[in-house]
């Protein structure tokens, strides 16, 4: 039973890190893009 609660935390603490470099990526593009001017092309 704990070895399937170590298993989920795993995948979940990688989801978490996962999402978090989607929207700081995102966040880069919008300001590359948006801000600065650049053209980049859409995702």
């Amino acid at each position: 039973m704990s070895e399937n609660w170590e298993w989920l935390k795993a995948v979940l603490i990688w989801i978490y890190y996962l999402s978090m470099v989607i929207v700081f990526s995102y966040m880069v593009y919008y300001y590359l893009t948006k801000v600065a001017g650049l053209p980049l092309p859409p995702i």
